[in-house]
């Protein structure tokens, strides 16, 4: 069985908290053939995923620990036999 795309809504997630109201929302035909067909939303639910910024705005403290290699024993980037080379699996 081959999955074939019919018809799509394009909408916003306002109008999806309003759907849940009943009202319905129309569906666009893929095709140039006509088609009378609506979405009904039963539930809609929306989770807030906090970012960093908002971790940090709420007090949270971050610690950062930073270390730079000034030794030129490691050897270049571009020499294949350097312990820093681009492309070796350090």
């Amino acid at each position: 069985m081959e999955n074939k795309e019919i018809c799509y809504v394009q909408t916003t997630l306002n109008e999806l908290f309003e759907a849940v109201d009943g009202r319905k929302l129309p569906l666009n035909s893929v095709s140039t053939k006509s088609l009378n067909a609506s979405l009904s939303v039963v539930h809609c639910e929306y989770e807030n995923i906090p970012t960093f910024t908002d971790y940090a705005g709420d007090g949270y403290e971050i610690s950062l620990i930073g270390a730079l290699d000034f030794t030129y024993s490691n050897g270049l980037q571009n020499n294949p036999n350097s312990l820093h080379h681009i492309s070796s699996k350090n």
